[in-house]
């Protein structure tokens, strides 16, 4: 597995040329037009409009240098999450996946993992993979209604304050997702 994360990025990276390619749909979104992809294109961004809204602040980076400290974030979060097993973690072929094309799912882990104690992490995931909320089901499975709570109201907090300040984004985020569940 570890061999897998050297060739992966040693060998397949520069013959390829699309390492990043999650992490560029979130530095290159366009705040004026984040949906303007189709969903699968490359670049097409996806995620409701407060990930939009903070992730357009990444352009103000140099497209190698965001990629260089997303990919160290990501890289960090793994270490985290694998602890005194981390060599395990980073022999895992989808973690490599992971860190070679700077998707966003070691940070959803993250948040889960956070989200068990500080329900408030929850809003990551509900914002960019809403279907994963699925998980809010052990807050209700073991009768934590507070930390339900907690997890809905600060993921509405900031659906209602964007949908105010980017109306027209949420009418598209919508869009998008209902063209691309057809």
């Amino acid at each position: 597995g570890l061999g897998f994360l050297v060739y992966t990025f040693l060998v397949q990276g520069p013959a390829s040329h699309i390492q990043g390619a999650d992490a560029f749909a979130y530095w290159s979104v366009d705040i004026a037009d984040p949906y303007q992809s189709r969903v699968g294109d490359f670049g097409a961004f996806t995620y409701s409009p407060p990930i939009a809204a903070l992730a357009h602040v990444a352009a103000i980076l140099p497209w190698r240098v965001f990629l260089a400290l997303w990919t160290i974030l990501l890289l960090a979060v793994a270490v985290w999450l694998g602890g005194r097993r981390v060599l395990f973690v980073l022999a895992f072929p989808p973690v490599a996946i992971e860190l070679y094309y700077g998707n966003i799912n070691l940070l959803l882990a993250a948040a889960v993992v956070l989200g068990l104690t500080r329900p408030w992490a929850w809003t990551l995931v509900l914002l960019t993979k809403p279907t994963c909320g699925v998980g809010l089901l052990w807050f209700a499975a073991r009768g934590e209604w507070r930390r339900l709570a907690i997890a809905s109201a600060a993921t509405l907090a900031i659906v209602l304050t964007s949908a105010m300040l980017l109306p027209g984004l949420w009418r598209d985020w919508v869009g998008l997702l209902l063209a691309s569940a057809q």
